[in-house]
């Protein structure tokens, strides 16, 4: 008996070894899959062996590698009838995976963090291509996704919170994870219908769907209408579709938010088909903007630090034609600028000829109409230089540089090529001057050929010979003043100058042709002669002359003066002033004073007037002065 105890003890021993072994074997292979008959005992080993790992790292790391595993399985599972199983035990394993992250290190948590993400990518991957969960369980696939969208929110913050992950284990799917056999089975009629979850019990904790932030400040009511639970939309567009602005994403809400707030939205565009991004933002480019994908310049941080990769890139115009200024260059734009900007530009002209299929509108008017490439260099306009040699038609080119009224010829009959300063002509052999200086003189010049009096040194110093010229009037007629003599110059004026004019009046009579206009207002019309020599205009009163003949407008308005009588019988011939040595101007002025006194007592004589009594030797001589 004792030695049947002692081998039955060592056979249980070796049993019990080879078991443990087995299942450790097992538990590292896992070549299994959820549906298949011996899953449960190879999950059972995963199990067994996790709870044999003391070291929180390392159990973290372990659950790691059964979470891949599950989610490869779940790729294989897809279109079969084991689908559901998938579900179930992917979900076990997100639960054992928060809970160890939760106790592990800050560091093996980071690290884990992209391989928790790349979960969540290939998870959601392999349930797009699930055929049954989502027509037999449809409730169950809507909350698994709404998990996975919860999970990753988790592994985008900015700091991965353990304590979050720990709060994440305990959200539960929808599933029977009592009937783990292997086989998908369809849930329960009752549980689409409205239940009464009990109060802390995983129903009324709503831990099939969680609640996080601003969800868990709703009532149930804001959801479930009237107690019923199915049907309730668990996709997060369904519910917010009138939350959203005009033209926003139209996916899922919890791509870009959080339950918390829609203020600091953030899109994890690996989860997307980044080289799709007009799916999105067809809407944002402003106007004329490139028409290709976001990507191709922008990164998914932010719209700023755009940068183009242009390596193999040639038709620059397909997108920048609206960028080139007006009457620019239609070619490509890498033929003068580069990639890193536009200034800066530079073209390479070896083996251009046709200088105008560029540069036609950079001209300026009346420019030149032949190719730059004869005048300009390709560093710059500036610095233009012409040859000239063996041209001879300059008005070809330089018709419009001449100013107005110039030399309608050759511009090098006067210029040289070197500018258009120092202009000379040789006039050797020319005789017409007025064929190109027609419009060089000033108004009312001579007529006739400039040499006449120029030479081709200057206009300045010009001279004539008047020798045998009689006309002078042809050419100085409108030299004269105004009311000037009609005649000859040479009849006054010598041709040395204008000045010391002389004119010899002998046997001239007729002054006043000449002088007509010299007397002043009022003067006599008679000939100058009866007055003035030709010495000057001074006159000599010749006994016997007639006064009135010349002075008769002279006279003063004044009663008292005698007018109508000589001149000369009161005035000397030098001035105006009365002579008091005329015996005749004192007999009158005795007269005149009496005649005021014995006005009154005068007798009146027929035939004589008054004004004429103001002559006293018309009754008195010059001794008596008594009254006839």
């Amino acid at each position: 008996m004792r030695k049947f105890l002692l081998i039955s003890g060592l056979i249980s021993l070796v049993l019990g070894i080879a078991v443990f072994w087995g299942l450790f074997a097992l538990s590292a292979a896992s070549p299994f899959q959820p549906g298949q008959l011996l899953f449960p005992v190879q999950f059972f080993a995963e199990r067994q062996r996790s709870n044999l790992i003391a070291a929180a790292d390392e159990a973290a790391q372990y659950e790691m590698h059964l979470l891949e595993k599950r989610t490869e399985d779940l790729e294989s599972l897809a279109a079969s009838s084991h689908e559901l199983a998938g579900l179930q035990y992917l979900d076990i394993g997100l639960d054992h995976i928060s809970i160890a992250i939760a106790g592990a290190s800050q560091t093996t948590a980071d690290l884990l963090r992209p391989r928790l993400l790349a979960v969540a990518d290939n998870a959601e991957a392999a349930l797009a291509t699930f055929v049954v969960v989502p027509v037999e369980d449809p409730q169950v696939f809507e909350a698994f996704l709404a998990k996975i969208s919860a999970w990753r929110m988790l592994l985008l913050a900015s700091e991965m919170d353990q304590q979050a992950l720990t709060e994440f284990s305990t959200i539960r799917i929808p599933i029977d994870r009592r009937s783990l056999r292997g086989q998908p089975e369809a849930l329960d009629d009752e549980l689409s219908a409205g239940i009464q979850f009990q109060p802390g019990s995983g129903g009324a904790e709503h831990a099939f769907f969680p609640l996080f932030g601003s969800h868990a400040a709703l009532e149930c009511s804001a959801c479930h209408l009237e107690e019923q639970f199915s049907g309730t939309p668990t996709e997060c567009a369904l519910c917010h579709v009138d939350d959203r602005p005009q033209n926003h994403y139209s996916e899922n809400c919890a791509a870009c938010h959080q339950p918390t707030t829609w203020d600091a939205a953030v899109f994890d565009h690996s989860a997307v088909d980044t080289g799709n991004c007009l799916g999105c933002h067809a809407g944002d480019q402003p106007t004329g903007h490139f028409s290709g994908q976001c990507s191709v310049c922008h990164s998914t941080a932010g719209w700023p630090g755009a940068t183009f990769n242009h390596a193999g890139q040639t038709n620059c115009t397909s997108c920048h034609s609206s960028d080139a200024p007006a009457n620019h260059f239609s070619g490509q734009c890498s033929a003068c600028h580069s990639t890193n900007r536009w200034g800066g530009a530079t073209f390479n002209h070896a083996g251009q000829t046709n200088c105008k299929a560029c540069h036609t509108g950079t001209a300026p008017a009346n420019h030149y109409d032949g190719q730059c490439s004869a005048c300009h260099n390709t560093n710059g306009w500036g610095g233009v230089s012409f040859d000239h040699t063996g041209l001879t038609n300059c008005t070809g080119c330089h018709s419009s540089n001449a100013p107005a009224n110039h030399f309608s010829g050759q511009c090098s009959a006067c210029h040289n090529t070197n500018g258009w300063g120092g202009a000379s002509f040789d006039h050797t052999g020319l005789t017409d001057c007025v064929a190109c200086h027609t419009n060089t003189a000033p108004a009312n010049h001579f007529g006739g050929q400039c040499s006449a009096c120029h030479n081709t040194n200057g206009w300045g110093g010009a001279t004539f010979d008047h020798s045998g010229q009689t006309n002078c009037t042809a050419c100085h007629s409108n030299d004269a003043p105004s009311n000037h003599f009609s005649g000859q110059c040479s009849a006054c004026h010598n041709t040395n100058g204008w000045g010391g004019a002389t004119f010899d009046h002998s046997g001239q009579t007729n002054c006043s042709g000449c002088h007509a206009g010299n007397a002043p207002g009022n003067h006599f019309p008679g000939q100058c002669s009866e007055c003035h020599n030709t010495n000057n205009w001074n006159f000599q009163h010749n006994n016997g002359l007639n006064c009135l003949a010349c002075h008769a407008g002279d006279e003063p308005d004044d009663p008292d003066h005698p007018n109508g009588q000589q001149c000369s019988n009161c005035h000397g011939t030098g001035d105006w002033d009365l002579d008091d040595s005329n015996a005749a101007f004192a007999i009158t002025e005795a007269v005149s004073v009496l005649w005021k006194e014995h006005q009154p007592a005068f007798p009146s004589s027929p035939g004589i007037q008054g004004e004429q009594l103001a002559s006293c030797s018309l009754c008195h001589n010059s001794a008596e002065l008594t009254h006839p």
